[in-house]
């Protein structure tokens, strides 16, 4: 992909985040994908990231991303994010804090 596509692609991840549409990373993400800081409990590909935002969605309710930095060449794409949202339900042996 070349990089402006490579960045199209992170803007529709944050998008599907938004949307609470995760199903979509499926059509965003290529079956080798390799992520570098996987969140605890996250398993591998787009499955791992569908499973992990939907526990998310599911205990923040009203959560939203927003990207900080995003970088990207032909074969690799990087950002750094805000995840902001209220804490509704039980999240990781957390609680509900509101």
């Amino acid at each position: 992909m070349t990089q402006q596509e490579n960045l199209a692609t992170a803007e529709k991840f944050g998008a599907a985040i938004n949307s609470g549409q995760f199903e979509q990373f499926r059509d965003l993400m290529t079956t080798g994908i390799v992520d570098h800081d996987p969140a605890p409990d996250q398993g591998p590909g787009a499955d791992g990231f569908i499973g992990f935002f939907t526990t998310m969605k599911t205990a923040f309710p009203d959560l939203t991303v927003a990207v900080e930095h995003l970088v990207a060449d032909e074969d690799n794409v990087a950002f750094a994010y805000t995840l902001s949202g209220t804490h509704q339900g039980a999240f990781q042996g957390v609680a509900p804090t509101g």
